[in-house]
């Protein structure tokens, strides 16, 4: 039920999306996306814990999603002076509804896996798998301050851990990634060839086919491993990020703009469904630390992108897209590595201790 709310309001979030941004006066549509990503990103270290203390989360994610929804009535009126406060406003709540939904699923998931006696990783990454599937198709006060000031301590040293470090640059990299698609992407391939008219039409398409590829992705993971999932999203992000940088976008071509989403949505699926999942097993003890700073950091991967997007010209964007998912990988393969040798030494010490 939780994943259907999610939907439907997320459903309403990315239509906003896809509007706002075609807003050419005073250039608000950009503006108000990068105030809404920026405070999300700022409120991710100090927010989340407060309000999961006070409310947990099943109340949190719903007086977030309340004031979502008021940001996403504000658009009918598209005025800078009502635009900035509910984007601010919508961003502060959006870190808390982010890290409560995935402290929610991953701490269910950890309970149902031990219920059914199966490996408590495969069921996270499935949960997230399906939650991401329906995503996509649309004690007192005193006590409470002083654990927000620790969780807000814990949501920055989070950040000094080796793991965390490099996690980094994929989390905000996942940021750019979906800022480029729902920013220029419709803008200037859908809206520019085809007319703004189709920029719905696409983006369904797009929602279908990543709701059943991250219901796949789910499952996948179980046989094949979280580092062929990664690694097969890295190479569908770089064949079409080279192919939009060697194509030249055309009408007769309409057919290209709906496989280049279409193809998109597999890799979006791998870093929406296992790159949520990786936070919840690596961090077991530290998850609403580790989500929040996964959440800051995708959300600051919004945030600068909204601010150059409109400076600068769509082939210099995708090369740095290009940069991006390189040091991204480079650093979660470094991640992999030393978690290889890790579990590599683990029972070698388990030997020399019998």
């Amino acid at each position: 039920m939780k994943a259907i709310a999610w939907e439907n309001e997320f459903l309403l979030l990315l239509g906003y999306h896809n509007s706002v941004k075609l807003s050419k006066e005073g250039n608000i549509g950009f503006n108000s996306l990068a105030i809404l990503y920026g405070t999300s990103a700022f409120a991710a270290t100090f927010l989340p814990h407060p309000l999961t203390t006070i409310f947990g989360y099943k109340w949190t994610i719903f007086i977030s999603q309340v004031c979502i929804v008021a940001h996403i009535g504000a658009n009918i009126y598209p005025k800078p002076w009502l635009m900035y406060p509910t984007s601010a406003i919508a961003g502060v709540f959006k870190s808390a509804l982010w890290t409560a939904r995935s402290a929610y699923v991953t701490e269910s998931s950890f309970l149902y896996a031990e219920y059914i006696g199966e490996r408590g990783e495969t069921v996270v990454n499935r949960h997230f798998g399906i939650f991401n599937a329906l995503f996509q198709t649309s004690a007192g006060l005193k006590a409470t301050i002083r654990d927000s000031s620790r969780h807000l301590l814990s949501t920055i040293k989070q950040m000094g851990k080796r793991n965390q470090l490099l996690l980094i640059p994929l989390s905000l990299y996942f940021g750019f990634n979906q800022a480029f698609l729902f920013g220029q992407y419709t803008q200037s391939f859908i809206t520019c060839t085809l007319g703004v008219h189709f920029v719905g039409l696409v983006m369904i398409g797009f929602g279908v086919c990543d709701s059943i590829a991250s219901f796949t992705v789910g499952y996948l993971e179980k046989y094949a491993g979280r580092l062929f999932c990664f690694i097969f999203a890295a190479i569908v992000n770089y064949s079409l990020l080279i192919t939009m940088i060697l194509w030249g976008p055309a009408e007769s071509q309409t057919y290209v703009i709906f496989l280049i989403v279409a193809v998109w949505s597999l890799a979006d699926a791998v870093w929406q469904t296992t790159g949520w999942a990786i936070y919840g097993t690596l961090f077991t003890k530290d998850d609403e630390a580790a989500f929040s700073n996964r959440a800051l950091w995708e959300d600051t991967g919004y945030f600068i992108f909204f601010l150059y997007a409109s400076t600068i010209v769509v082939r210099t964007s995708l090369i740095l897209l290009l940069v991006y998912l390189t040091v991204s990988m480079i650093c979660y393969g470094i991640l992999e590595l030393l978690e290889y040798n890790k579990r590599k030494v683990q029972p070698v010490r388990e030997e020399t201790v019998n």
